[in-house]
């Protein structure tokens, strides 16, 4: 009876240790999980300048060009790009680049615009690339423009790079507090007298940060966000 009680402390000691472990090699998890105990809202219906939760479609913004990635050339809203060197079993960042501009996230009621400069943002690294004295053109050009004083390093040891990009269609999770302007690209009103149309404009401040999470696990009710111009998810039924 010791020898079973033993093995099932350590088991315990074990599995809440990989679970602990789990969750450093996942610096988002505390993240996703505040997003998870959101009530999801649709867009129309936020408040303005109140936390609020919704979930919505990227789509450009009227006069704001996308921009390239710079390891992938993938047109995209915005993008984040890591390099690091490894050092022993683990890995120390040597380079870092996160750039684009504001964008639009729509739902079936309305549209939002999303500055996600000082945001905190949740998206995955899809394209990752190890390279021992042999980078690209671009992995080269990408660390001489960014942090020139280690590229010797790209020659010398192994090097990972990693890019994440937030495209076009893409169903995201925010967070955050907007405030309403007029929407340009609104259907004009009936009446001369009517309200113009509005969307909401989110940006991170001392008040309220932004968050932009496109985890599957904090896209909930995906049904309530598809509009006569939303698709559905690729992996839906």
């Amino acid at each position: 009876m010791l020898t079973v009680a033993v093995l099932a402390v350590f088991a315990v000691l074990v599995s809440g240790g990989a679970l602990h472990a789990r969750e450093r090699r996942t610096p988002n998890a505390k993240l996703r999980r505040q997003l998870q105990g959101m009530r999801r809202v649709k867009i129309a219906e936020l408040p303005e300048s109140e936390v609020g939760c919704t979930i919505g479609r990227t789509r450009p913004l009227e006069a704001t060009p996308m921009v390239e990635a710079p390891l992938t050339a993938r047109p995209c809203f915005y993008y984040i790009v890591e390099v690091e060197v490894q050092t022993g079993r683990s890995w120390r960042l040597i380079a870092r680049e996160r750039h684009g501009g504001p964008f639009i996230i729509q739902d079936s009621t309305g549209r939002a615009v999303i500055e996600p400069d000082e945001a905190r943002l949740d998206i995955a690294f899809d394209f990752v690339d190890h390279c021992w004295s042999n980078p690209t053109q671009r992995e080269h050009a990408f660390v001489l423009r960014v942090q020139p004083s280690v590229v010797g390093v790209l020659f010398t040891n192994q090097v990972r790079f990693r890019e994440a990009i937030i495209g076009v269609d893409e169903l995201v999770s925010v967070l955050g507090a907007g405030v309403r302007e007029a929407d340009p690209l609104a259907p004009p009103v009936e009446s001369y007298r009517g309200e113009p149309v509005m969307r909401l404009r989110f940006s991170s401040s001392p008040e309220a940060e932004l968050v932009l999470s496109a985890a599957k696990e904090t896209i909930l009710d995906v049904a309530a966000t598809r509009g006569p111009e939303s698709k559905p998810p690729a992996d839906a039924p």
